[in-house]
């Protein structure tokens, strides 16, 4: 064929399909090697009569493969065909370690210069198999590579390199790995996978240094935690240990690891916090079944906080889910006392948790409930809680009741009789409470019975009842049914009925065949259901296929299908309304299928095919039941009516369904190539195309126009059909030529650039080059033909080997230059790079922008680095954007003095309009850190010139990324305190405390002192107003909040001694430069922080403040700032990171320290420092302070008091 050299020399080869062809391209091959002549010329040459010249590149990387011929590889490589690529990457002989050419100066001159982006980025993962035995070459070869073509593109190499090595790459380039490399790198390398993973544990005392250079947030690998228990526990421990609270509950174990995990606590001991975060991460049931009782009760004991207060019950009793129901009250009643000294049944609240009452031995559970109805007596509530109380005596007080209330108390004391039931586990009850309801109330609104039927089903398992219960509820369900009640409600109660139902009395008939009373109860069942589902539209799963064994299921499933054609023939009208249909045909053809599968095959393939069974059972078939035949093959041939998205899904669902369970049925109903086309996209083609491909030949057309209609397609497998029908007999012939007759029709332009090679395409759309820039929006095909020219570019990306160069820069104008330039710069990574750069320094010198933007990025691609000249004559905004991030990319990928000289060169050409491209420039975390001062200092030169409000901003900009960073520490302290003088007040404060004071101990105290000198500076302009508005005090303002917010992210962080020596420091510096009157809240927040830093307990912490309160009173003369005291205390001890343990708690402590210095004070600082919503909450020693405070005289205590208790809220409870 003319128009395509490679498809002609393809359909030379003999054989109808790829693998018959590819065998007679290798017995080619082969007659070559064996005839001494023939190879010696070929290999001369590469050419042979024998094949085609479009074949001869492949052949020829074949027999180089076959005669491991170096040479022919390295061709192979630097090809733009992707297949010719593919098999040089194949050549395992080539790529390893011991061949002479695996050498880094022999790839670096002869390989890497000459192969595509696309063929380099393959090679840097073939490369790690080559090295896995020889860590030192991987060593070599990755430094170099990495210097050359960046970090992110050789990453892959890294994982073949030797432990050391890849330590010292991670801590340099402080390197943050993924989730998939790590794991693959624990297979080889586990111990360094632990050690990089500590790099997060801030606790660890051991690699301190290391974090210095390199942190890791390990919050990022919590699903790869799971992998290390196994071999190392400890290091797992001392990990999730460093984790805050809330990231444990991400970390999930399996049982197999579970197992791991508790053998190595039980070696270690299980009375420890570990047992309490192993019990969290680790599933209960594998907890409960590796553990003995004792040992679990060990475990348990650690669940109890130090805290009473924050104990969670409702979760303290999940986790005895699996441990026997008789002793969970036992263990937790002991337990809890050994915790707090007290019983768990005096814990108030305790009977607002009805998982609590339900544990409780019956004995217990009636002395409880009317000590908890004590409580409410002569209240509103006490009917709330009044089914505590045992059926005996609940039942007749609520009979009762219910002669005395009107009708809306009825179900209320009808549900509180069930409930109290359930609370006692009494059936012969509940069946007393369900008759007289029904004796009663049977007749009552239907809501009546949803409600009831609710609290019975919160209350009993009703896959438990028996005949008497299930008598009952069929009289209930039948009223409501007769009265026509059932459907007026979308209440899903009635289906766990109805299944809970059906199984029983399928269960029945089971073991009573002869009883008529269940037979009929069954019918009833049966026709409701149905009657529901078809006739009223009450979409629900009709067959409880989860529920029960394998023979109930069997049951279950051949009564729907005995009952569906007598209910309901098939001219009867519901098969017309509501897609029934289709809806219950899918269903049922489906759960045939799951139960064949599933239940009788156990999920086994091979079984389903042979039709054998696990347990002998016969399999259902669809074909044995003759409606159910019909309505599928009816529902079948309607495929292409259906429209709405459900339909078309069930509609699949019956067809896959079909399908699986019988073939040749489905092959019967169905035209097998015609449905393979509708379902392109899923693969389905292309299996059949595998299997019988004289069937797609038949009906290529039909074949070809499902392609051309899946041309937009995201899914790739109509683009995969494409590319493997090449090497079939005669089909692409006739796909082409048909595409080249409909040229113009949707999808026939990517059906040619799928089976062309790149000369051919290029000439196929040669005659389709724009001649004018701009589209014609006037003409009457302007939409069609824009459409084309679209596809056509885009198709591009398809075509392998590639378009050429100079055709895609054709399409590079007018209206089509930026699509056309994306598809060129796509293209670009398949082309060698030797040509890529030539090509580059063309487009570089083209007048428009979006060209010459492109031939910049190419050449930045493929070059090392960028050509600085470039960058000065450079004046598009957006070019010169690009260019920054090349620079940008470079500069971070391979640091060194040539791209900081670079970045340099850049900086200095910035100017105000520039100011856009700052927020990338700021972002120094992402520097080497061996450039990251000098960068600092060329940015902050660049910053200096420009004006404000600019240069507020990026400074702003350039401090907040130094925050929580460790490239901090290598900063050098001249760029840092120049940093600071700029932005005092401005950056975030969090730069000030993180960044410059604390991140290295051993710089504190010079730091502290340039910290004190900036400071002093500041206050020279302190009570000065500001020059145009003098009710203004801008340093005034500034200190009050930088101080202020200052000490809150103290307060919020871990207590050091720098933090002593930072505060003590700035209320040094106060006293010295100011008086108390002159900033009183901020003296007071100095002095009690200060307090704070030096008490290692609440208790004396409140001693001190006591001393505090008195200083700062006589220092004012005034009482008024005992109030603040109070309100920055309930603040400040609310806030979860001061003195561990509850708010509540320390607020009750810190109110004792202040008792013994001063009983007055203590109550005017005590009261704001409790919360008026939480009184509820304190425990004994409340009620204590406020009887002491109540008894004295002072009418300012007094005063604070009754203030305090007029807005006090849930006082009692």
């Amino acid at each position: 064929m003319e128009a395509s050299p490679y498809l002609s020399a393809i359909q030379s080869l003999s054989g109808q399909t790829p693998g018959e062809k590819y065998r007679h391209l290798h017995s080619i091959a082969i007659q070559i090697i064996q005839n001494e002549n023939d190879k010696k010329e070929f290999v001369e040459s590469g050419f042979t009569a024998r094949l085609q010249p479009a074949l001869l590149p492949f052949l020829r990387i074949i027999v180089g493969n076959k005669l491991k011929i170096k040479e022919f590889v390295i061709e192979a490589l630097k090809s733009d065909d992707v297949a010719i690529v593919e098999q040089a990457l194949g050549a395992k002989w080539f790529f390893n370690a011991e061949n002479e050419c695996i050498r880094l100066d022999y790839f670096l001159n002869k390989i890497m210069p000459f192969i595509s982006l696309r063929t380099r980025r393959r090679l840097f993962k073939t490369l790690p198999r080559c090295f896995m035995n020889h860590p030192q070459m991987a060593d070599n070869f990755f430094t170099s590579f990495v210097n050359l073509y960046g970090l992110d593109s050789t990453l892959p190499l890294l994982l073949s390199c030797s432990e050391e090595f890849i330590l010292d790459v991670v801590l340099k380039r402080r390197v943050r790995l993924s989730n998939k490399f790590l794991r693959a790198l624990y297979l080889r390398y586990p111990c360094l996978v632990v050690r990089y993973l500590q790099l997060g544990n801030e606790n660890n005392e051991k690699n301190l240094e290391e974090r210095v250079i390199q942190k890791i947030d390990v919050s990022k690998y919590l699903k790869l935690l799971p992998m290390i228990i196994k071999h190392y526990p400890e290091d797992f421990f001392e990990i999730c240990e460093s984790l805050d609270t809330w990231y444990i509950s991400g970390i999930k174990i399996g049982s197999t690891r579970g197992k791991f995990l508790l053998k190595h606590l039980k070696n270690v001991g299980l009375k420890t916090r570990r047992a309490k975060l192993a019990f969290q991460m680790t599933p209960l049931k594998s907890v409960s079944n590796q553990l003995n009782a004792q040992e679990f009760e060990m475990i348990f004991e650690n669940l109890f906080p130090e805290n009473e207060i924050e104990l969670d019950v409702y979760d303290t009793i999940d986790h005895l889910r699996y441990y026997p129901e008789e002793k969970k009250f036992l263990l937790l009643q002991e337990k809890y006392k050994l915790a707090y000294g007290k019983d768990i049944l005096d814990k108030p609240g305790i009977y607002l948790v009805s998982q609590f009452f339900d544990i409780l031995p019956s004995g217990v559970k009636e002395h409880f409930g009317k000590k908890v109805l004590e409580l409410f007596r002569g209240t509103s509530e006490y009917y709330e809680f009044v089914d505590y109380l045992p059926p005996r005596e609940v039942i007749p007080m609520m009979k009762e009741r219910i002669t005395k209330t009107g009708s809306a108390q009825k179900v209320s004391c009808i549900q509180t009789m069930i409930k109290s039931c359930g609370n006692y586990d009494r059936k012969a009850d509940l069946l007393e409470v369900l008759q007289y309801y029904h004796d009663q109330y049977k007749n009552e609104p239907s809501e009546v019975f949803f409600r009831v039927g609710h609290t019975f089903m919160q209350k009993f398992s009703i896959h438990e009842l028996d005949m008497s219960f299930w008598r009952i509820f069929m009289n209930f369900v039948r009223n409501v049914y007769v009265n026509g009640d059932l459907y007026n409600s979308e209440d899903y109660f009635y289906w766990p009925l109805f299944h809970a139902g059906l199984l029983f009395f399928v269960k029945e008939c089971q073991e009573n065949p002869a009883n008529d009373e269940t037979k009929q109860s069954l019918d009833k069942f049966i026709k409701m259901i149905l009657d529901c589902y078809l006739e009223h539209d009450m979409k629900v799963d009709p067959i409880p296929i989860d529920y029960c064994s394998t023979k109930l299921k069997r049951d279950c499933l051949k009564k729907y299908l005995m009952s569906i054609p007598l209910l309901y023939p098939e001219n009867h009208e519901v098969w017309t309304k509501f897609g029934n249909k289709l809806a219950l045909v899918s269903y049922l053809v489906k759960a045939i299928d799951d139960y064949n599968s599933v239940k009788l095959c156990r999920g086994s393939i091979k079984k389903y095919k042979l039709g054998t069974t696990v347990e002998g059972e016969t399999m259902f078939r669809v074909r044995d039941y003759s409606w159910l035949t019909k309505f599928t093959l009816d529902l079948l041939k309607d495929g292409e009516s259906y429209t709405d998205a459900e339909d078309i899904r069930k509609y699949n669902v019956l067809k896959k369904s079909l399908k699986r369970h019988d073939y040749q049925l489905y092959e019967i109903f169905v035209d097998g190539e015609i449905d393979c086309i509708r379902n392109l996209e899923v693969g389905d083609a292309l299996s059949l195309l595998k299997r019988e491909p004289s069937k797609v030949l038949g009906k290529w057309k039909l074949f070809l126009n499902a392609c051309r209609k899946n041309f937009k397609s995201s899914r790739p497998s109509f683009r995969k059909f494409l590319k493997v029908i090449k090497w079939y007999e005669d089909l692409p012939i006739k796909f082409v030529e048909q595409s080249l007759l409909e040229i113009r029709d949707d999808g026939s332009i990517v059906v040619l650039a799928l089976l062309l090679d790149g000369e051919a395409f290029s000439k196929t759309v040669q005659s389709y080059i724009p001649e004018d820039k701009k589209i014609d929006e006037m003409s009457d095909d302007a939409k069609s033909h824009n459409l084309f020219i679209s596809t056509l570019i885009k198709s591009m990306n398809h075509v392998n080997p590639p378009v050429s160069l100079e055709t895609m820069l054709t399409y590079c104008q007018g209206d089509c230059v930026h699509l056309a330039c994306n598809t060129l710069r796509n293209v670009a990574l398949r082309i060698p790079t030797d040509k890529i750069i030539n090509f580059a320094n063309r487009l570089i010198k083209n007048k428009s922008a979006p060209i010459r933007k492109l031939g910049i990025e190419l050449s930045c691609r493929v070059s090392s680095f960028v050509d600085s000249s470039v960058l000065a004559l450079e004046s598009n905004y957006w070019i010169r954007k690009k260019i920054m991030k090349i620079i940008w990319k470079q500069f971070k990928q391979t640091p060194s003095s040539k791209t900081l000289e670079l970045m340099k060169s850049f900086i200095d050409g910035l100017t105000v309009d520039d100011k856009g491209f700052f927020r990338m420039l700021s972002k120094v975390d992402e520097v080497d850190k061996d450039f990251v001062s000098q960068y600092i200092q060329d940015l902050l030169k660049k910053i200096d010139e420009l004006e404000d409000p600019a240069r507020s901003k990026l400074l702003s900009s350039l401090t907040d990324n130094l925050i929580d960073t460790t490239i901090v520490n290598f900063i050098s302290d001249d760029v840092l305190g120049d940093i600071l003088r700029k932005q005092f007040f401005e950056c975030d404060h969090r730069f000030i405390l993180n960044a410059y004071l604390f991140c290295d101990p051993n710089k504190f105290d010079e730091r502290l002192k340039t910290f004190l000198d900036i400071l002093r500076e500041k206050f020279k302009e302190y009570n000065k107003p500001h020059p145009k508005l003098p009710r203004h005090f801008p340093m005034n303002l500034q200190v009050h909040e930088f101080f202020d917010s200052i000490t809150f992210r103290l307060l919020c962080s871990k207590k050091t001694d720098m933090s002593r020596k930072l505060i003590t420091a700035c209320l040094d510096l106060f006293l010295e430069k100011l008086k108390p009157y002159e900033e009183p809240r901020i003296f007071m927040i100095l002095y009690i922080v200060k307090d704070y830093t030096d008490c290692p307990t609440p208790k004396e912490f409140g001693i001190k403040c006591a001393h505090t309160a008195r200083r700062l009173v006589e220092s004012l003369g005034s009482e008024m700032i005992l109030s603040d005291i109070g309100m920055y205390l309930e603040d400040m001890l609310s806030n979860g990171h001061v003195y561990p343990g509850n708010g509540i708690v320390l607020r009750m402590e810190v109110i004792e320290g202040l008792l013994q210095i001063d009983e007055r004070l203590a109550a005017l600082i005590g009261v704001k420092t409790v919360n008026i919503y939480e009184v509820g909450k304190y425990d004994d020693r409340f009620d204590e302070f406020f009887k002491r405070w109540d008894s004295t005289k002072d009418p300012s205590v007094l005063a604070a008091l009754n203030s305090f208790r007029n807005q006090a809220r849930n006082y009692e409870n």
